[in-house]
């Protein structure tokens, strides 16, 4: 068959596959009681351009992000989701407004997007605002526990760049014992795994690099034991806890998602992962957003290290052309059964459009294995289903093998 007609088949098969979600940051229900076209794309990642324009500059805004990967797949979710013909533009602006707030009058409706139009299984949901924060408005939410704010554990007052400290959020008291706060540190992590966390998360790549080298007890503890550490310290003290995280989450058989690629882009390369890596070779490192720009690294590390594994999240909505490049070659250099998928999305119709951007990178990167003589249709399916649902059941303790 021509590649145009497996692309076709392929695109079609894929709208009936139930979704397993591995990445969100859906909004609480309570933040979507007054949404319009304006509040949708300011908690979308056209935010930044959206308050530069400056609402209601529609035309600018347009013209100017009319032919971005994000413009272009959020539009296209719009499309579907509402019934407005053409693709979002200041001619129908108005009308996709008023279509949006009149849906947004059903408290549901933020969520009947994720569960009819999108169907997903599972979302897990990274609330780095209140981090392993349980959702109770729909069946399909998951939850991811963001620890960041350990690395930060040195004094009262440091801080992610959330805004997370753990005394600050739990209480603690800063008793000078550095054995002791490990100990906290591990209880909370046991404490979210006990109630249904099913991941860990750290994007540390927007606070510091990912260097996370090897650090001694002795070093650690200066950071711990001064009123006014130096940054020396403070990278010591983050890498030995990071060790322990890791540490942690080998015990529980728990994955560490890791956000790498665009960040600070100060060594938020995956490849500076590697050591990391390479000491704990029991702890699952999922490794976010194909580590965009730098995806040959992050083929790299997959190629190398079998606890790798490689998440799609958020790259086909930053390139989708990026996406396909990095799914052909991890399906080159070590196969289907370490890859998944998450939308890493605030707004339902954002998923929605990173789920339809997904949805063509699988049938284009498939259909020209097929029409090359790679792949048969049938396993095409298989990778389809692997791809967006049996990995993820898999690595999350869903469906163990």
């Amino acid at each position: 068959m021509k590649k145009e007609e497996t692309f076709q088949i392929l695109e079609e098969y894929l709208k009936g596959i139930p979704v397993y979600n591995t990445h969100s940051h859906h909004l609480p229900a309570e933040q979507l009681t007054d949404v319009g076209l304006d509040y949708l794309l300011a908690h979308s990642y056209l935010n930044e351009e959206w308050e530069d324009c400056g609402v209601p500059g529609k035309e600018d805004f347009y013209r100017r992000f009319r032919d971005r990967s994000f413009y272009l797949w959020i539009s296209r979710a719009l499309t579907e989701i509402y019934g407005i013909p053409d693709p979002l533009s200041p001619e129908n602006w108005e009308k996709t407004d008023q279509a949006v707030r009149a849906a947004y009058q059903d408290p549901s409706h933020h969520t009947r997007i994720l569960e009819q139009n999108c169907g997903y299984q599972h979302v897990i949901v990274d609330a780095y605002w209140n981090p392993g924060e349980k959702r109770t408005d729909s069946p399909v939410f998951e939850r991811t526990y963001r620890i960041n704010q350990f690395l930060y554990g040195y004094n009262l007052t440091a801080a992610d760049h959330n805004g997370n400290n753990p005394y600050q959020n739990y209480g603690w008291k800063f008793f000078g014992d550095f054995d002791r706060y490990v100990e906290q540190v591990q209880r909370k992590m046991e404490e979210a795994a006990e109630s249904g966390c099913v991941a860990f998360k750290c994007a540390s790549a927007y606070d510091r690099g990912l260097d996370f080298e090897a650090a001694s007890k002795e070093d650690a503890q200066k950071a711990f034991a001064s009123a006014d550490p130096t940054e020396q310290d403070i990278f010591h003290f983050q890498n030995y806890i990071f060790q322990e995280i890791c540490r942690i989450c080998a015990g529980l058989d728990i994955p560490l998602q890791v956000h790498t690629g665009l960040g600070k882009m100060q060594k938020s390369n995956c490849r500076y992962l590697t050591e990391a890596i390479r000491r704990n070779p029991h702890t699952k490192f999922v490794l976010f957003h194909g580590s965009y720009p730098w995806l040959d690294d992050l083929c790299g590390l997959a190629f190398s290290f079998r606890n790798v594994y490689v998440d799609l999240c958020w790259l086909p909505i930053i390139s989708t052309a990026a996406a396909e490049r990095l799914l052909s070659e991890v399906l080159d250099i070590c196969g289907a059964d370490r890859i998944s998928w998450g939308c890493d999305t605030w707004m339902s119709e954002d998923s929605l459009g990173a789920l339809l951007a997904v949805r063509k990178v699988l049938a284009e990167v498939l259909s020209q294995r097929i029409e090359t003589g790679l792949l048969s249709l049938e396993r095409a399916k298989e990778l389809c289903e692997r791809i967006l649902t049996v990995n993820a059941e898999r690595l999350y303790h869903k469906n163990k093998e």
